[in-house]
């Protein structure tokens, strides 16, 4: 990123002392930088940048040529610390895909069935106020067509309770319309809440155990079993005007970790998204078969949702219209966003990470995959 568009007003929001980052990783024994299209892509990563005034941005393509890890911009302004590809960051709703591959888990294991009711499982005590909980099915939960709302406060996301504590607390909440979609993160809350009694495990230990060290995933974090290393997230920024940015440090949400957020708590690499949803989606290692064509069973998401080119919405798995079929998952969290996804017509997978959260994503991707289709 060129010194021009560096800001000339940075304000810091956070509850402490930004800490000092270790940015420090290398995945040079990962990825091939003599890919035939590096220089094409890093390009195209320069140029979106620009336009679109992120901070820092980086990707991951997996294709016939092998696999490309590049970024631009910066990790930390305070520090021009560059970006590389190896660093990590909340990925936000993208930790649905994670906490979903739990519950299909335990659906092969025969603990669960998705036409389960959650009040087959969680107790009136716990999801007793909420309006339609109990009736909701396990699927209707993955799929946000349960009827349940939203219950965390999601514009207040730092002084949120645990998800336990956010069902427990929650008092009499009306619920939506059960069958049609509407998306709420609680769904994800109760169904992890779910999968934990159903295995008897706390849920970052389920995922720790069942996906994130079986698929190797060594640059994944996840509430008490795999806790974020504090000072080695990017740092995440949001531009106000002209050339004033706002700077999010979210560290001390990680740094001593009393709770598990299945609906987007996870911090994760660009690598280590495409080997997930690669694993799932393309090699089919995780999941058998007939639970994968469950799992893409599609609803039709929200006008909103539409709007951002997202066109269904399955077991935790997100159809993006992009001209070509493309599924996996996307996320953002204040200033932070991820995206993922497999396009089967032309087996290439690809990951974007992004500590500057614009308006464009839809088409940053769509960009990102006209690009990678036509070089074909």
């Amino acid at each position: 990123m060129s010194r021009a568009l560096l800001p000339l007003v940075l304000l810091t929001v956070a509850c402490v002392q930004p800490s000092p980052l270790d940015l420090d990783c290398d995945l040079s024994d990962r990825a091939d930088p003599y890919h035939p299209r590096a220089a094409e892509l890093q390009a195209f990563l320069d140029d979106q940048a620009r336009a679109l005034d992120m901070v820092g941005l980086s990707l991951a393509v997996r294709d016939a040529d092998g696999l490309w890890i590049g970024a631009t911009g910066y990790a930390d302004l305070d520090t021009m610390t560059p970006l590389k590809g190896c660093n990590i960051q909340p990925v936000a709703s993208f930790t649905k895909l994670m906490t979903a591959t739990t519950v299909h888990q335990a659906y092969e294991r025969g603990e669960l069935r998705y036409d389960d009711r959650a009040g087959d499982h969680l107790s009136q005590d716990l999801i007793g106020g909420m309006e339609n909980a109990s009736e909701a099915r396990i699927e209707q939960l993955l799929n946000h067509t349960s009827g349940v709302a939203e219950v965390l406060d999601l514009d207040n996301f730092v002084d949120q309770p645990t998800y336990e504590e956010s069902f427990e607390d929650v008092g009499r909440v009306a619920g939506e319309t059960p069958g049609e979609f509407t998306y709420a993160s609680a769904n994800y809350d109760m169904a992890a809440l779910i999968v934990e009694e159903v295995t008897g495990r706390g849920h970052s230990a389920v995922l720790a155990e069942d996906v994130l060290d079986p698929l190797g995933l060594e640059h994944t974090y996840y509430g008490l079993a795999r806790p974020v290393p504090v000072g080695r997230m990017t740092r995440g920024y949001t531009r106000l005007r002209g050339d004033t940015y706002v700077e999010f440090d979210l560290d001390y949400l990680w740094e001593a970790p009393v709770r598990d957020e299945p609906s987007g708590g996870a911090v994760s690499s660009v690598l280590d998204m495409v080997t997930l949803v690669d694993a799932l989606l393309r090699d089919e290692t995780v999941l058998e078969q007939d639970t994968l064509e469950q799992v893409l069973t599609f609803v039709e998401p929200s006008q909103s949702f539409v709007d951002r080119h997202f066109i269904g919405y399955g077991l935790g798995v997100i159809a993006f219209d992009a001209g070509t079929e493309a599924i996996g998952a996307s996320g953002n969290l204040m200033s932070y966003g991820s995206d993922c996804y497999y396009l089967p017509e032309h087996d290439i997978t690809y990951a974007l990470l992004y500590n500057t959260v614009p308006t464009e994503t839809p088409e940053l991707n769509l960009a990102l995959v006209d690009l990678l289709v036509d070089g074909e």
